[in-house]
């Protein structure tokens, strides 16, 4: 448990009795400097509790203070100082946030019994978000691997997606990143709740001439989007990410106060599509390029150069023994009983890998597929499959 405290108070001989009284009990650190407590928040480990004296010369306890709830918010504060003044308590209480606010001197004991109150609230803080993280993280998951289980296309596409929303983001960055890339992973969740025949149908749409879909089937297909968002706005911390799948099919024309998250996930989910129907990458590009009003053109060379840069990777046919998580397939994987596995482009993860192997033990496939290897993968694969060889 995090039990790091900063007293910050440009009396040296207060702060020499702090380190003298509660040495052992805590792990204590001193500054006289408000400046030189900031920079030491910024570049060393968290601490739990920051306990400021009031009155300061280069700056007083209360803007420290709020400058240290921007910077550390899940820091707890604390206001020592010798004038008890009300207005000061309120404002300590109003701008920095303060948890207590204790006047001068305070007994070792009271101050002991503060501190060990203000760090079981940050602990109470940190613990709170690590679980709704993993909690969060749990049920992104979970709803994504029912997509995968119900439609192995469907879940193909929002992987191509989220990896093009990746390039995207470290080429141009993406504001709350996790939301978008989020609602990439879960942009094709609505599908499972329309009819199998019509998202067949719609997925053969750019494959085959022939396959047309009627104004009544395009405008229950389109419903998907929709009925995701709903989905998503039941749950605490998602409804964000539904926002941005509502609208990843509109025209930035028809929705100009469209979030830059839906702006990128439409690009993305736009260009596999006619990825998917053969389209080369540059026709396929410079045809969105010429849908005027379709995208955020400020936002389109950054997504060019995510589409283009052909970076990170090596290809490979490696037998299925050796791959590996963050490989991606090249090529669909199908089952010698006609099931198709895994599709183009989707990549791999624990959690496919060990289905895989599951579904090894009672049927037969290919025994090598072409794959994308990250180049920190390279090596390591390289000697292994020479070793199998």
């Amino acid at each position: 448990m995090n039990r790091r405290i900063l007293f910050i108070d440009d009396d040296e001989n207060i702060l020499a009795t702090f380190r003298r009284s509660l040495a052992g009990r805590f792990e204590v650190v001193t500054t006289q400097s408000p400046m030189d407590g900031l920079a030491r928040l910024q570049v060393e480990e968290p601490y739990a509790v920051v306990v400021a004296d009031q009155r300061m010369p280069e700056m007083d306890g209360i803007e420290l203070l709020a400058k240290v709830a921007k910077l550390c918010p899940d820091t707890v504060r604390i206001m020592l100082t010798g004038y008890a003044e009300l207005e000061t308590a309120i404002l300590a209480v109003n701008e920095g946030s303060v948890f207590r606010f204790l006047t001068k001197p305070c007994e070792t004991r009271v101050l002991g019994q503060v501190l060990d109150a203000a760090l079981e609230q940050y602990r109470l803080v940190t613990s709170e978000k690590v679980f709704l993280r993993k909690t969060l993280k749990g049920c992104v998951e979970l709803l994504a691997e029912i997509v995968s289980l119900s439609n192995p296309e469907a879940y193909g596409r929002a992987e191509r997606a989220k990896r093009l929303i990746r390039e995207l983001h470290k080429r141009r960055g993406l504001p709350a990143f996790w939301k978008v890339e989020t609602a990439a992973m879960l942009s094709q969740i609505g599908l499972i709740f329309l009819p199998p025949e019509l998202v067949e149908k719609a997925q053969k749409l750019g494959e085959e001439k022939d396959v047309q879909l009627s104004a009544t089937e395009l405008r229950d297909y389109s419903v998907h989007t929709e009925l995701a968002a709903q989905l998503l706005g039941k749950i605490p911390y998602l409804e964000d990410v539904g926002a941005i799948i509502k609208l990843q099919d509109t025209l930035l024309s028809a929705a100009p106060d469209m979030p830059l998250g839906a702006r990128a996930l439409k690009l993305a989910l736009d260009y596999d599509t006619l990825a998917q129907a053969g389209v080369e990458r540059h026709d396929a590009l410079d045809t969105m390029r010429g849908r005027d009003g379709w995208y955020d053109m400020d936002l389109f060379p950054a997504f060019e150069r995510a589409v283009c840069d052909d970076t990170g990777f090596a290809r490979r046919k490696l037998p299925l023994s050796a791959l590996r998580p963050g490989m991606v397939l090249q090529e669909e994987l199908v089952a010698d009983n006609g099931v198709l596995l895994m599709v183009t482009d989707q990549e791999l993860t624990e959690a496919t890998l060990l289905k895989l192997a599951n579904f090894r033990k009672s049927h037969a496939l290919k025994p090598e597929i072409n794959v994308l290897v990250p180049l920190a993968q390279i090596d390591e694969v390289d000697g292994s499959v020479k070793h199998l060889l």
